[in-house]
C-alpha cells in the first residue's frame, strides 16, 4: 500500500515533529556546549594543545615506535615550523 500526502498517518507524523515541547527541547539541546568544542577561533586547538597531545601520544607508543617518533617529531618541528602538531 502506498502512502500519499493526503493520508491521515502522514499528517499525524508531520504534526508530531511540530509539537511545542519537542521543538523547544531540540533547540535547548542544540545550544548545549559540546565537550572540548571551541578551543580557539573556529574550534581549532592552539599549538600548545596540539603539542601536548602529540607528546602524550608519543609517550604511550611501544618502545620501537616511540624511539622513531622521538627522533622525527623535533626534526619535522624544526624543518617546517608553520605546521601545527596534530594527532589523527
Amino acid at each position: 500500500m502506498y502512502t500519499f500526502w493526503g493520508d491521515e498517518r502522514v499528517h499525524r507524523l508531520v504534526a508530531s515533529f511540530h509539537e511545542p515541547g519537542k521543538v523547544t527541547t531540540m533547540n535547548e539541546r542544540a545550544q548545549e556546549p559540546k565537550p572540548e568544542a571551541r578551543r580557539g577561533p573556529r574550534g581549532k586547538k592552539g599549538k600548545a594543545d596540539g603539542e601536548a597531545e602529540v607528546l602524550a601520544t608519543i609517550a604511550a607508543m611501544p618502545a620501537s615506535d616511540r624511539a622513531m617518533a622521538e627522533r622525527l617529531h623535533p626534526l619535522i618541528k624544526d624543518s617546517v615550523p608553520e605546521l601545527s602538531p596534530k594527532t589523527w
